[in-house]
């Protein structure tokens, strides 16, 4: 289960005043990996971009590509009569996007290391600032182990200051929410993550939209919110417009409609804000957790 501590962490986030320092931005591959760690030295070494990434992921380039990212650094470490250990160093666009790459990789998060950090035997994921980082060592061994974490807590601190988590976040409530289920995208590719709802783009999703997709334990049922902060209040509209027709057109000014397989479906639209809720066993739950979302949205856009 997800630590209520990296709840609490990511929002904190949101507070940083200085949430980039250059040192960061403009860092190098040998600014941000070292050529040793424990036993184990560098033996190879490897540089993708979006033009070539399919070459080294096979089936998963296309989550990073849908990010956007600049390159990847990719490194094996070698050491005698133990396991290689792989390193990636992801840079991605924004923090944001490192954000949203991470929040897809894994169910289990603790903020041990950088911003939020999946461990397990012979792994450790984690994100910090613009940067996801996987490092991986099969089988593990002690040594290896220890190695792994080492190289962890290296490349968190060269990195430097923590980033801003997407502000959308804020607008999540938090009653009944099952934290480890925060999915956060801007492509329409990943609306289906916990719920299908089309193979089209219903929303009108482009780069510029920030989205949340979190799962909510209500009356025994998984309810599925979905958050959508636009760029635009008229993209905004077309994106609500849009769903409606698509999918419920029968909506009416109560905000949510129930459909044939009795479940309720749920929709309504602040300035440049959307919220969505399905698969509702009770047509007042999806209102109130629709309203709670544009209450959270309109108490942070009210903000000095």
């Amino acid at each position: 289960m997800l630590a209520a501590t990296w709840y609490i962490f990511f929002f904190a986030c949101l507070i940083i005043e200085n949430p980039t320092d250059m040192k960061s931005l403009n860092s190098t591959q040998d600014d941000l990996i070292p050529a040793e760690v424990g036993d184990w030295q560098i033996s190879e070494s490897n540089t993708y971009t979006q033009d070539n990434l399919f070459e080294y992921i096979n089936g998963g380039a296309e989550l990073f590509i849908s990010f956007g990212f600049s390159n990847v650094y990719s490194k094996i470490y070698t050491a005698p009569d133990q396991p290689g250990i792989i390193l990636d160093v992801f840079s991605m666009n924004s923090s944001a996007d490192a954000f949203g790459v991470f929040s897809f990789s894994t169910e289990t998060v603790n903020s041990e290391i950088g911003q939020g950090a999946y461990q397990d035997k012979g792994v450790i994921l984690f994100w910090k600032d613009h940067y996801y980082v996987s490092i991986m060592a099969y089988p593990e061994t002690n040594k290896s182990r220890k190695a792994i974490t080492d190289l962890a807590h290296t490349i968190e601190s060269n990195i430097g200051t923590a980033g801003n988590v997407p502000e959308v976040l804020a607008y999540l409530p938090e009653e009944q929410l099952v934290k480890e289920s925060i999915r956060y995208f801007h492509h329409p590719a990943w609306i289906n993550t916990h719920y299908y709802i089309s193979d089209e783009n219903i929303f009108l999703i482009d780069s510029r939209s920030h989205c949340l997709l979190a799962r909510y334990d209500q009356h025994g049922k998984q309810v599925i919110l979905l958050l959508i902060a636009y760029h635009d209040p008229k993209v905004a509209r077309a994106g609500f417009q849009s769903f409606v027709q698509d999918f419920i057109p029968e909506l009416d000014r109560s905000g949510a409609v129930q459909l044939e397989d009795g479940t309720y479906v749920g929709c309504k639209r602040m300035n440049s804000f959307l919220a969505v809720a399905f698969n509702g066993s009770k047509k007042e739950a999806v209102i109130n957790l629709i309203d709670s979302a544009i209450e959270l949205y309109n108490s942070k856009i009210q903000l000095p």
